[in-house]
């Protein structure tokens, strides 16, 4: 099912005036590690990014979240304050309906591609990869914008996680083994 499709069913099979942010990650099924890791991974690239002490607190985020995948979870875990932060329905359709023209231009580069690259077992590798490249962010964050770097490697993963593209999970992983091999130099 691509992006476009689980908007979709989102808006569809969630009944009531409110969405919480646990209903969503549901509707994602095993694929919701990939939205949550392209999230907090966006926040760095961002502005945001730039503001020290954010890339170290979202690296901890994203170890939380890549963790559960070296653990062989199936479907992410979060505690029950961060699923319960609900939202209006109607706010949510808006901004669904905003940013369909993007997911359909993301659906026509990614797609289910060599499916076994972002399954497990293969997601315990790019869990600990993950882990192994925020372990880097808090020594980074000394150069403004540093973490961009090894953050720009878990969007690429966390977009074919989300849509089950082996091939951008490989072409991710490629990188960040890249940069995780040119961040031990430089730092030793």
């Amino acid at each position: 099912m691509n992006l476009t499709a689980v908007l979709d069913e989102i808006k569809e099979n969630i009944d009531g005036d409110k969405i919480s942010f646990g209903k969503i990650v549901d509707e994602f099924e095993d694929r919701g590690y990939g939205p949550l890791l392209l999230i907090a991974a966006l926040f760095i690239m961002l502005p945001t990014g730039g503001i020290p002490g954010i890339p170290t607190v979202l690296a901890v985020v994203i170890i939380f979240i890549a963790a559960q995948l070296t653990w062989g979870r199936s479907t992410p875990w979060l505690p029950d304050k961060l699923r319960s932060i609900s939202f209006d329905k109607a706010k949510f359709t808006k901004a669904a309906n905003k940013i369909k023209p993007f997911t359909r231009k993301v659906d026509y580069i990614l797609r289910p591609r060599l499916k076994r690259f972002a399954k497990k077992p293969m997601t315990r590798i790019i869990g600990a990869v993950i882990i192994g490249l925020c372990l880097f962010m808090p020594f980074l964050e000394i150069i403004p914008f540093a973490d961009v770097i090894p953050s720009s490697s878990i969007v690429i993963i966390s977009l074919g996680l989300t849509a089950r593209d082996g091939i951008f999970t490989l072409v991710g992983l490629i990188a960040a083994l890249v940069m995780l091999g040119g961040l031990a130099t430089w730092l030793l």
